[in-house]
């Protein structure tokens, strides 16, 4: 359930920003919640004798129906509301399938109770899988402290602090696609978390060469980041200062809704870079964009969208939107693989020979699939998808990424991304894009 992205919204889709964005949304932490799902439902204190209706709801929650668990258990709580096993159960069954607010809620009502270690580790996860790590520390010292051999609470901190420490990263990228562009490049970045484990920031230096034919550009930037890790709101800050082909500066900047699983963004970002394209790096293009972002549990499953437009320097308004469904019902009974359908597209004003830009539109309708694993050695990830035409220039499509991670100690890792794209854009398209780079924890 964690999200790790750092775009603020749904970038031009060149392979390089499809792939970072996909990967972006794989949580990479299945394994470990089923890890600590089992820790956690093992491990629970003894409890007084159960009601008939508490004991179908257990029984539901001990055969991994979570999501009847957590739909029944909530509802015969208003009339057991001191039943701190039954809280507990529906609590793990809020936050395996997804819905991390109604999960801390019922974790906090567990406050000094016989749960209360437990309680505080289950508050924990959720607090990391949503990206709130600041947060989760001194819950995951809590659980620690009342239970300081529980396997889960260890490996817990352990993720937490791969999250917390400090992380110095270098990389190569390439790509390239059917119109003969190929981009190469080297990136190396530092991120810090100051004293308070309350903030979190970044600071990244890349160069780059983007070449189509007898076009070639290069292209450097200096970036800082910075996030909100302790903040119920998530603010997030890039900006970005271009050192060639010209200068120019970028600046970007999302927040979470009170009280909404919805974010909002707005900024001015670099149309160039992101259109993967030589010709608008060579325009000196950028783009006012706004966007709105938002992953929504139900009963029936999870849904998410994501809205951006943009207001390109030559005057072209292009809108990128996608909206997914992922099922509660899945046909593979396998926690860690998730399929979704949904549907993407693109919108310009007028169509530009500097970058993509469908003045007809380019609609699809998609169906996919999402795989992610996760421990203390390895995290993997992959994304399947296939597209059918709806309208505008849009063809049929198939696409694929994936994302490897191995920590070779508790200080390095070596990560390894790989996207796939076969499209249409007036014409048939296609696309690859690799990233190899060495992370450092100190």
């Amino acid at each position: 359930m964690q999200t790790k992205a750092r775009a603020f919204s749904l970038p031009v889709p060149s392979i390089p920003a499809i792939l970072t964005a996909a990967l972006s949304f794989l949580p990479m932490t299945s394994n470990a919640q089923t890890s600590e799902a089992t820790g956690a439902a093992t491990a629970a204190p003894a409890t007084p004798p159960r009601s008939a209706e508490a004991e179908k709801v257990l029984k539901v929650y001990n055969d991994a129906g979570y999501r009847e668990a957590a739909k029944l258990g909530s509802v015969l709580l208003a009339a057991e509301p001191d039943n701190h096993e039954l809280r507990f159960a529906v609590a793990n069954s809020y936050a395996w399938t997804g819905n991390l607010t109604e999960a801390a809620t019922h974790y906090k009502a567990l406050q000094g109770t016989s749960y209360a270690p437990r309680a505080a580790l289950g508050l924990a996860n959720v607090y990391r899988w949503d990206g709130l790590y600041g947060l989760a520390l001194p819950l995951y010292q809590e659980a620690l402290s009342a239970m300081p051999e529980d396997k889960d609470a260890k490996e817990g901190m352990t993720y937490l602090m791969r999250e917390l420490r400090q992380r110095t990263q270098a990389g190569e990228i390439w790509a390239q696609d059917s119109l003969n562009t190929l981009r190469n490049g080297a990136i190396v970045a530092h991120r810090w978390t100051d004293p308070t484990m309350r903030h979190r920031m970044e600071i990244e230096v890349d160069a780059m060469r983007d070449r189509r034919n007898d076009l070639g550009v290069n292209q450097r930037d200096l970036t800082f980041r910075y996030e909100g890790i302790a903040n119920v709101l998530k603010p997030r800050v890039v900006i970005s200062g271009q050192q060639a082909p010209r200068g120019a500066l970028f600046a970007a900047g999302e927040i979470q809704l009170p009280n909404l699983p919805i974010a909002v963004s707005a900024g001015h970002v670099n149309w160039g870079k992101l259109a993967f394209d030589p010709n608008a790096l060579n325009a000196n293009l950028s783009a006012n964009r706004l966007g709105i972002q938002g992953r929504v549990p139900s009963d029936i499953g999870q849904f998410s969208f994501n809205y951006i437009a943009s207001r390109v320097t030559d005057g072209n308004t292009v809108q990128d939107f996608n909206f997914k469904y992922k099922p509660a019902w899945q046909p593979v009974k396998i926690p860690e693989v998730k399929f979704y359908v949904g549907f993407e597209g693109r919108k310009a004003l007028f169509n530009s020979p500097a970058y993509w830009s469908p003045k007809d539109g380019s609609y699809l309708g998609v169906i996919g699939v999402e795989a992610e694993w996760q421990d203390l050695k390895w995290e993997r990830g992959i994304v399947l998808a296939y597209g059918v035409p709806l309208g505008g220039e849009a063809r049929t499509s198939t696409s694929a990424y994936g994302r490897l991670k191995r920590w070779i100690n508790n200080e390095w890792a070596v990560v390894f991304t790989a996207g796939y794209q076969q499209s249409s854009r007036s014409g048939a398209y296609r696309a690859t894009s690799a990233n190899l780079s060495l992370e450092k924890l100190w």
